[in-house]
Order: structure tokens, then C-alpha cells, then sequence
């Protein structure tokens, strides 16, 4: 089993082209790298993990705030 470079999910079906839950495209591990090819999958990944980062925590903020508004609105 592998585990996404992005999100750490556990990828159990090795015939998965992307990652189930964040997208990433797992036909990058099939390939071999060029030293600047590496160089530039590191910026991607990188990249991606700062995204999917700033993703989770709007989604935990977002419910935060859906369930202190009703929490407010209940009281009114």
C-alpha cells in the first residue's frame, strides 16, 4: 500500500490513477525522474500540500462558523 504525497491517505488499490480524496495524480510515482524533473515534482508537491493545507482548515472554519450561527440563532 502507498500513501498520497499530498494528503496521506492510504492508497490500497494499486490500479488508482488519483488519489481519492485530494486528486493528486499518482502516475507520478510509475515514472523515473530527470535530477530537473525531481526538482520540479518536490515545487509541485510542495505546492499541492500547502493548498491542501489552506483547504482543510477553511473547511473547519467554515463549519465552525455554520454551527456558531445556528448555535446564535437558536437563541433569538
Amino acid at each position: 500500500m502507498n500513501t498520497c504525497p499530498i494528503c496521506k491517505t492510504i492508497i490500497k488499490d494499486e490500479d488508482h490513477k488519483l488519489c481519492s480524496k485530494c486528486g493528486w495524480d499518482l502516475n507520478y510515482y510509475q515514472m523515473g525522474f530527470s535530477k530537473k524533473e525531481e526538482t520540479v515534482y518536490e515545487k509541485k508537491i510542495q505546492i499541492a500540500r500547502r493548498n491542501w493545507k489552506a483547504l482543510i482548515t477553511s473547511i473547519k472554519k467554515n463549519k465552525f462558523l455554520k454551527k456558531r450561527i445556528s448555535e446564535l440563532l437558536k437563541k433569538t
